[in-house]
């Protein structure tokens, strides 16, 4: 990460924590916490819990695609006859 970029989240946020996390988030908006949390609890000493946000990471990776498919293949009507939407029941 350029030093200009760093310089200029850590004045805007006052946080290094920012500049710090950037590149993760750069990843993506789930899979780059993810990747962020294994990373940091790996150095920190925290192999556990590091372990289970690489096993979030992977499941992510390859659950997503999967679900999109599945929901891309049934039309919207089916989903909605079958209960599978957040609105209220009629």
């Amino acid at each position: 990460m350029p030093d200009r970029l760093k310089s200029w989240l850590s004045k805007t946020f006052g946080a290094a924590r920012v500049a710090r996390l950037a590149p993760y988030f750069l990843m993506g908006p789930i899979s780059g916490p993810f990747m962020a949390g294994v990373v940091i609890n790996f150095r920190g000493g925290r192999p556990v819990l590091g372990s289970l946000y690489a096993i979030a990471l992977v499941l992510w990776t390859l659950l997503l695609p999967v679900l999109v498919v599945k929901t891309a293949q049934q039309p919207i009507h089916q989903m909605i006859a079958a209960g599978s939407h957040s609105g209220p029941h009629r």
